[in-house]
């Protein structure tokens, strides 16, 4: 598990699902307003996204009841967290592009077009 491999190597991990492409460099909003806090989350949509987060050492997993860690993160009620609005990241990510997931082919291929690679033409 990885992120139990991270204990007592570095301050921050930054989370994120395997099927969000757009997430890259305008995530380093997230890493700004970690400071003093165990999870940053965005909160947009109406819902927390904890696939997308930047989470400190307390919280890189989360003891199961059976006793081994488990990757999900850690109950934001118990941690530190600090919430990030879309308004607050509206100027490194204006259209939300960050929290587009890509969950079929046609998703897929809306990514592509998006990135400016386009469907070859024969």
């Amino acid at each position: 598990m990885g992120l139990t491999e991270l204990q007592g190597k570095t301050d921050l991990a930054f989370v994120t699902a395997c099927d969000t492409p757009f997430c890259g460099p305008r995530w380093s909003r997230m890493i700004e307003l970690a400071e003093c806090y165990d999870v940053v989350v965005p909160h947009v949509e109406g819902y927390d996204h904890r696939c997308r987060r930047v989470t400190g050492p307390p919280c890189f997993f989360t003891p199961k009841r059976s006793g081994r860690p488990s990757p999900r993160p850690a109950s934001l009620q118990r941690s530190r967290t600090r919430r990030v609005t879309a308004e607050e990241l509206a100027d490194v990510d204006p259209g939300l592009e960050s929290f587009m997931n890509l969950n079929s082919p046609a998703d897929y291929a809306a990514a592509l077009e998006r990135a400016g690679f386009g469907r070859d033409e024969k």
